[in-house]
């Protein structure tokens, strides 16, 4: 299984049941829970049902914007169990409420009172409302939920409705009819025609009055109440209505007067009025006449083009029957039927306001186009099947012999000339599919044989000239070749100015002898063909001829022929722009050159520099005489022509930029906190650099209380930044799971996910076991947090050290913070963000008072607090405080350099702390050199004993509602005061002892947690596989050393 799925599948776990509202809660949600502090998490109670119904409300309120990495994971799992489309209804199909809906009425009293839902009339109103509004409310996608619900409601019961006896109303149906006001007072439920009615008014209101702002419904009621049923309209050759035709008319007696349903006329009259004249009052609905057209017509086209004689498609009988007009063509024989097809070609497709060119295109396909090909090879001229509907049902073209080529090719020339205007289309594809199928011309044996042949279309549109497949004379070819060259082509509107669709081309030259055959274009046999004078002018047999037929249609064919836009073609082009004599190669522009060569033939250029003398002739004549070619050959030119940029100088242009590889590892966390859990991801990183690794660091997107002011790089959190081989989650767990809440899943798609972890606890509530699905494994930093995890989870729990580095400053100036020069100073401090019940600044204040009467003025405690905020908890201290003028108090934070030489100003540290995951204070205070007094319990043991520093024991109480935030089964230790001021008192008057705690202090830090050691221990933990990908970074260091 994947990360990603592994951790959708635990966030969607059932967490626990609501068993008083039946209905279960997800992981997903206690973690929004977990993350949202401990105030929240004390006013929505979990243990208790009502509480979880109270999250759960809450959730659905706005707050759940906040949380956009899980809200539609959360949403989807919320509807999918507390609003099953299976629960809307019972198995008697009458509506009923859903748990969601039974959560929303517990929690909205002004909603509540607003519906009597012990009614049904009660339930129906309040699905309107729920419908109409509260999805909106709680949902960001309502309208989906909508189309859910309307597919419940309306559209599963349509099948049922297509083959009831009688209209019968939908739930949804039964919904608006209650929760609309305006509309109940206009059906009277008590009357059996009452569902007749109001299924009529509803397939003609607009569907937007249904909740939803999409036809979404109205093509579902197209699809299951009529489209399906076409089929069965076919099989009874347009004698049937289909059940959504049925209930838009069953009330209209306007339509249905003095009329048998089973009659033809009455069903047509029904379908015409719905295809040409119904629709134009409702919502777009094209798509369903494109499928009425293919399902009644055009599935029959190729039936009706293989019948032996003309015949209707069901689409065509209907209408027939419909129109006086249509019903006086007598259809048994085939002038009455072509009679219909060409009103429905040519006007019945101008009657629909819907743009159905792809529907007429295909049946021009199936009747005309399709039979191009075999119209071109038959041995006599002959008509498609449309042109065959088309003549027997006008009389004017009916009087031409179809039976002679003569008939045939004045019903063609009728075609092109006029018949395809009268079309309801843009015809310019059927030109040019005719175009291309009857102008192909076959120009490979003009070199041998100094002719073209006529195309198909040249011989359909002169007749008289010679007969289909019959041996053309050179004059009869010329003949054609004129007739419609001067006659035709200016009527016709050809594509590509009439000019031959070329089948097979000229053939290439290679000979060199005969290089200047490549000058004559395509267009240029086609008008040597057609005019005996051009054949006795020039016999094309050599270069002379050739150039002096080239120069001809350069000089005056193009002002003979207009109609040609562009005779060169592109092979043409370029030899003109490519001279092949190397002595042209000079010559700008080229072209110049080759119109030399075609004006002067006799002059031999080899071998000598003509430049001037081409540029002298083109000035003084040339452009004058090859007007015309020198205008399409700068037009040409224009047209292909690229700018050239001006080379930049080498020095001057930069080296390609090279795209950096992204670093394998990745540290997130509060980079730029100055906080505890701030200083542990900046001595991470530091840790790594000493062995070569340079991570990534990303800050946690977002806001935190403590303040951010550390320079230190880093990454933005997006999702391209958490695709890492590994990442370090440099947070608390509780954090870990926000990252969850505003990133979502991709947070943490790593194929390494290591928790970086602080816990102080003993336990690892099950709450917070949601933050191990995350995680691929925990790095802790003490014997204590690693037995809560342990406790807690499957997963591989490592105890690693925590770098600690500080920096070796002075001491600051007392004066700057009121301490006297001689006073014996004790430091302690704690940051309100982290419990100030756990950190017990009181415990330090009654135990430096017990160890030190008022009267003795040479003793100074001096705290350093930031981010105060349970007033209730340090109000204690502060009264205390306010009692004692030797208690100095710094709510402030201070930066960091500024913090040690504060540190190093003072004479011990205590810490008479409930609780340490790792304990951070008193390892830097150990590092410095400073002697150090604190609690006997927890994550400082680590590295505290009773050598290097005062242990002060006491006894495990239990944690109590409000000192911490998971207080359940949770205890710590109570310290003894009274040792407490036993030990500071030990600590002034004892100074050996002192001296030896203190060195034993600064031997013990570096010895386990500095950088290079904690490098070289998380190295080795990241395994041979990771040392491989490092190592190209490591080299890459170690060369930019050397140069």
């Amino acid at each position: 299984m994947s990360n990603a799925a592994a951790l959708e599948k635990a966030l969607l776990a059932p967490y626990r049941r609501n068993r008083t509202f039946g209905y279960d809660v997800q992981g997903a949600l206690i973690a929004v829970w977990v993350s949202n502090g401990a105030t929240f998490q004390h006013d929505h109670d979990i243990e208790t049902d009502e509480g979880l119904d109270k999250l759960m409300m809450w959730w659905l309120g706005s707050n759940r914007h906040d949380f956009a990495g899980v809200r539609d994971l959360i949403n989807e799992q919320i509807l999918s169990r507390m609003h099953r489309p299976d629960a809307f209804c019972d198995p008697s199909h009458k509506l009923k409420l859903t748990p969601l809906q039974q959560l929303v009425l517990r929690d909205n009293v002004p909603i509540a009172k607003a519906f009597d839902t012990r009614t049904a009339a009660g339930i129906s109103r309040f699905w309107y409302w729920w419908l109409s509004t509260g999805l909106h409310e709680f949902f960001n996608n309502a309208e989906e939920l909508l189309d859910q619900a309307i597919d419940t409601l309306h559209v599963a019961y349509l099948p049922r409705i297509a083959s009831a006896r009688r209209p019968i109303l939908t739930p949804l149906q039964q919904i608006v009819l209650a929760g609309r006001s305006d509309i109940t007072d206009k059906f009277d439920v008590t009357k059996p025609d009452t569902p007749s009615k109001f299924w009529q008014w509803w397939l003609t209101a607009d569907s937007s009055a249904f909740f939803s702002k999409s036809d979404r419904m109205r093509r579902k009621e197209l699809e299951l109440l009529h489209l399906k049923h076409l089929p069965k309209v076919v099989k009874a050759n347009g004698g049937s209505l289909t059940p959504f035709l049925e209930l838009l008319t069953s009330e209209r007696h306007d339509l249905w007067a003095d009329r048998d349903h089973d009659n033809p006329a009455a069903i047509g009259a029904i379908w015409y009025w719905w295809i040409f004249e119904e629709r134009k009052h409702l919502p777009d609905i094209s798509e369903t006449i494109k499928k009425e057209i293919e399902e009644l017509h055009l599935a029959h086209l190729s039936r009706i083009v293989s019948a032996p004689s003309f015949i209707l498609s069901p689409l065509l009988r209907i209408i027939m029957n419909a129109r006086p007009d249509l019903a006086a063509c007598d259809v048994e024989i085939s002038v009455g039927i072509a009679k219909v097809w060409c009103w429905w070609i040519f006007e019945g497709y101008r009657n629909l306001r819907e743009d159905l060119s792809e529907a007429l295109k295909k049946e021009i396909e199936e009747l005309h186009l399709a039979h191009l090909s075999r119209i071109v090879s038959a041995p006599s001229f002959i008509l498609s099947p449309l042109l065959r509907i088309i003549i027997d049902a006008r009389p004017d073209l009916a009087a031409h012999d179809v039976e002679t080529s003569n008939g045939v090719a004045k019903v063609w020339c009728w075609w092109f000339c006029d018949g395809q205007k009268q079309l309801a289309t843009d015809t310019r594809w059927i030109i040019e599919a005719e175009y291309a199928a009857f102008h192909r011309a076959d120009l490979s044996n003009f070199w041998t044989e100094r002719h073209v042949a006529p195309t198909f279309l040249v011989k359909l549109l002169s007749p008289e000239v010679a007969r289909q497949g019959e041996t053309l004379s050179a004059e009869q070819r010329a003949t054609q070749w004129n007739v419609f060259f001067g006659h035709f082509m200016p009527m016709l509107s050809l594509p590509h100015r009439g000019l031959p669709v070329v089948s097979k081309s000229l053939p290439d030259v290679n000979d060199v002898s005969d290089g200047l055959k490549r000058l004559v274009s395509d267009w240029m046999p086609v008008i040597y063909t057609m005019r005996p004078d051009l054949q006795t002018a020039f016999n094309l047999a050599d270069d002379t001829s050739i150039v002096a037929f080239v120069r001809w249609f350069f000089t005056y064919g193009l002002l003979e022929y207009s109609l040609i836009d562009d005779p060169f073609g592109e092979r043409v082009r370029t030899v003109l722009e490519t001279p092949v004599e190397p002595s042209l190669a000079s010559l700008s522009p080229n072209w110049s050159g080759w119109l030399y060569r075609l004006a002067h033939p006799q002059n031999d250029l080899s071998g000598r520099s003509v430049r001037k003398e081409v540029q002298t002739w083109w000035r003084s004549e040339g452009r004058m005489r090859f007007a015309e070619a020198h205008r399409l050959l700068m037009q040409d030119r224009r047209r292909n022509a690229a700018p050239v940029a001006e080379p930049a100088a080498q020095e001057m242009t930069p080296p390609p930029e090279r795209k950096k590889r992204p670093q394998p590892i990745a540290l997130i966390g509060y980079a730029k906190g100055e906080l505890g859990i701030g200083e542990d991801i900046r001595l991470l990183r530091r840790s790594l650099q000493t062995v070569g690794i340079e991570p990534a660091v990303i800050n946690a997107p977002w806001n935190i209380e403590s303040r951010q002011a550390m320079r230190e790089t880093f990454e933005e959190a997006t999702e391209s930044g958490f695709m890492r081989e590994v990442m370090f989650y440099a947070i608390p767990p509780s954090d870990s799971l926000t990252l969850l809440q505003k990133s979502g899943p991709k947070a943490f798609a790593a194929a390494r996910r290591i928790g970086f972890w602080q816990w102080e606890m003993p336990n690892f509530q099950p709450p917070f076991t949601l933050a191990t699905s995350l995680i691929s494994e925990i790095w802790c930093h003490s014997e204590h947090s690693a037995r809560a995890f342990r406790a807690a989870t499957d997963k591989p729990v490592i105890k690693v050290p925590l770098p600690v580095a500080a920096p070796d400053t002075p001491a600051a100036d007392r004066r700057r913070y009121g301490i006297p020069k001689n006073a014996f100073t004790i430091f302690t401090s704690f940051d309100g963000l982290s419990s100030i019940s756990r950190k017990n600044p009181l415990g330090a204040i009654v135990a430096f008072q017990k160890a030190f009467p008022k009267s003795d003025r040479s003793v100074r405690l001096f705290i350093k607090c930031m981010n105060v905020r349970e007033a209730r908890l340090w109000n204690e201290s502060q009264r205390n405080i306010a009692l004692d003028s030797r208690i100095i108090v710094l709510p402030a934070v201070l930066d960091r350099l500024e913090y040690y030489k504060l540190l190093r100003a003072c004479d011990a540290v205590l810490s008479l702390h409930r609780a340490e995951g790792f304990g951070r204070l008193m390892a830097e205070s150990m590092a410095l050199g400073i002697p150090t007094i604190a609690t006997a319990w927890s994550g400082n043991l680590d590295f505290m004993t009773a050598e290097n520093s005062w242990l002060v024991g006491g006894e495990l109480v239990p944690v109590f509602n409000g000192d911490y935030p998971f207080f359940r089964d949770q205890q710590w230790l109570e310290p003894d005061v009274d040792r407490g001021a036993a030990a500071l008192r030990e600590r002034r008057d004892a100074a050996k002892l002192r001296r030896s705690k203190a060195r034993a202090g600064t031997a013990t830090i570096p010895r386990q947690y500095s950088l290079e050691v904690c490098g070289r221990r998380y190295l080795e933990l990241l395994g041979d596989s990771f040392r491989q990908t490092i190592e190209p970074i490591k080299r890459g260091r170690a060369l930019q050393k050397r140069r």
